[in-house]
């Protein structure tokens, strides 16, 4: 798992190589009530930030190819289970 904060570069970096990996979008603050699981490809999470010029300020991501390996990342670092399902097809 690779963590993004404050790296647009890397962040979008990781997600060009990597389009069939996940991303976890979770707030700075580590809230486990926001939690949003995206796979990298999603046009949600790539492109122009919705809303603001950054990607990874706040929320910022977790970068995995590996799904469970975020899911059990975000239980047992944030205390909650990543959402999200409407972004993974």
């Amino acid at each position: 798992m690779r963590t993004f904060i404050d790296d647009d570069a890397g962040y979008l970096g990781w997600i060009s190589e990597h389009p069939v990996g996940y991303v976890l979008n979770l707030e700075r603050s580590l809230n486990p009530t926001y939690l949003m699981l995206h796979r990298a490809e999603c046009h949600t999470i790539r492109g122009v930030p919705p809303g603001g010029e950054h990607w990874t300020i706040d929320p910022i991501k977790g970068c995995s190819m590996v799904r469970t390996e975020l899911e059990r990342w975000a239980e047992a670092e944030v205390g909650g289970v990543p959402a999200g399902e409407n972004h993974l097809a």
